[in-house]
């Protein structure tokens, strides 16, 4: 009876913390923020629903396709003028370099500074046993979930530290738990969450705050 109780307690405290959570406001309207894999899943629903909110975004898309639709789905919630989109591919120097330079006159033009950037872009390679999996799948996925963020940060983090922004990246519960044929994936998400740990208590004294999230399974196609 005791232990019905008190996990009934329990669930409660946790539901009441959730709702009150998801209530609080951070005032981000007017704020400006970069966003890596905008061409379909969480990239391109965070993008809408921040430019909705009031929120500058620099949307970075792998795919011309991918930029040209998000453009039109902004257009459809009368708000285009607050989005920025660029092709962005995370796994290219070159590329990153040049998303920088575009996002840090933009905001120069706007007398703004940068909010934050989430990274969001990533690969699923594989799915099968360590023996089916090749060594250039396993840096396939280190090159896009890992080493992408790694690119990111080390180009913005200029810009974060001038405004005492914050770092968010989407990592996944494969970044905290293994899983059968999974291995290529969990090796590059628990590198990246690895590397925003390390990230959190060097940047900590320059007023930037760095973040995971840890969803599990989704459809990215919408």
């Amino acid at each position: 009876m005791v232990f019905y109780l008190f996990t009934t307690l329990l669930l409660m405290c946790y539901m009441v913390r959730r709702f009150l959570l998801e209530k609080m406001s951070i005032g981000a309207a007017g704020r400006w923020v970069v966003i890596s894999g905008c061409d379909s899943g969480f990239g391109r629903l965070t993008a809408l629903r921040l430019i909705n909110q009031g929120v500058h975004v620099f949307a970075g898309c792998f795919t011309q396709q991918g930029r040209e639709s998000l453009e039109k789905s902004a257009e459809d919630l009368d708000c285009a003028y607050r989005l920025h989109t660029f092709q962005l591919d995370i796994t290219s120097d070159e590329s990153v370099a040049d998303a920088y330079q575009f996002v840090k006159k933009t905001l120069e033009a706007n007398n703004a500074l940068l909010w934050g950037i989430v990274n969001n872009a990533g690969v699923f390679s594989i799915f099968g046993p360590d023996d089916w999996c090749s060594i250039k799948q396993y840096i396939d996925s280190l090159n896009v979930n890992c080493l992408g963020a790694v690119r990111m940060c080390h180009q913005f983090l200029p810009l974060l530290k001038q405004s005492k922004g914050r770092i968010v990246t989407m990592g996944s519960s494969a970044g905290r738990m293994h899983g059968q044929f999974l291995a290529p994936y969990c090796t590059s998400k628990f590198a990246v969450e690895a590397y925003m740990d390390c990230l959190r208590f060097e940047l900590r004294r320059f007023g930037v705050s760095v973040h995971i999230l840890e969803p599990g399974h989704s459809r990215p196609n919408y």
